[in-house]
């Protein structure tokens, strides 16, 4: 059976409506995994993503009644970090995500250890806040992952790109899916990577370059230096906003908050 057959099928038992990912196609015969079935709601249509593979739902919930109306989302680990309901709505739905988020919880937490996110299986970064009002500068970035979170500090940012590890001051991943891309632009960059995490991360982050004291900072589908003019959301995120100025993230006064980065532990690359 193909992929769009069985997943068709799938839907017209449910009742919701099937959306793919335009950018991706999947190839069962070529060992490609069938996604799991979609946890939401009627009323709810919901696209799949690889490489990373979740589901993610729009639209409003129409029943059962005591959710009525509230907007759509899915339920379990396959569903987007951002997407998921809470355990009460998805029991309100059939669904009863408790035991499951927790299990993936307890996993995630002995991988991380304390980190934000893998980079890589053996690769753990920290999400650390800007110190300083003012542009995203590398040196700010320096001092930031030296501060660190609270729980670790004395870090390394995270190069935007592997050239920019010349600088001797940030770190950059040897893996193979990291050469010559940027973790600020999506596009044929951060989109290959398969981090698990919800991109909308990397909005409001600023990355380690090698131009000066200039950083590049994620916008739309692409990036800007960091004395551009705006961040702006990218089509495809589950949440979008209006286009916040720079100088609202150089104050920390808009939607994103103040400009963070990643961190890693490891010493800088030589």
């Amino acid at each position: 059976m193909s992929i769009l057959v069985f997943l068709a099928a799938a839907i017209l038992v449910s009742g919701l409506e099937l959306k793919l990912n335009a950018t991706e196609e999947l190839h069962p015969e070529k060992g490609d995994k069938i996604p799991p079935f979609a946890k939401t709601f009627p009323g709810c249509g919901c696209q799949w993503y690889e490489p990373r593979g979740y589901w993610a739902c729009e639209g409003t919930i129409a029943f059962p009644e005591d959710i009525q109306g509230s907007e759509c989302g899915c339920c379990g680990k396959h569903c987007q970090k951002s997407n998921r309901k809470s355990d009460e709505e998805c029991l309100a739905g059939g669904f009863d995500q408790k035991a499951e988020m927790e299990a993936e919880r307890k996993r995630l937490a002995e991988l991380l250890k304390g980190a934000d996110l893998l980079l890589t299986d053996s690769l753990p970064g920290f999400i650390v806040q800007v110190p300083d009002k003012g542009e995203c500068t590398n040196d700010l970035l320096v001092k930031a992952c030296k501060i660190g979170n609270g729980k670790e500090k004395d870090l390394t940012p995270l190069c935007d790109h592997t050239n920019y590890a010349s600088t001797k001051r940030c770190y950059t991943p040897p893996d193979a899916k990291f050469k010559s891309k940027h973790f600020s632009h999506w596009t044929s960059h951060r989109a290959t990577f398969n981090l698990d995490v919800d991109d909308e991360i990397f909005y409001g982050m600023c990355f380690f370059t090698n131009n000066g004291r200039h950083t590049l900072y994620p916008t739309g589908n692409g990036h800007a230096w960091s004395q551009g003019s705006s961040v702006s959301s990218r089509t495809g995120l589950h949440k979008q906003w209006q286009s916040i100025p720079v100088a609202r993230m150089n104050d920390g006064s808009g939607a994103l908050g103040s400009w963070r980065t990643i961190c890693v532990k490891q010493a800088p690359t030589r």
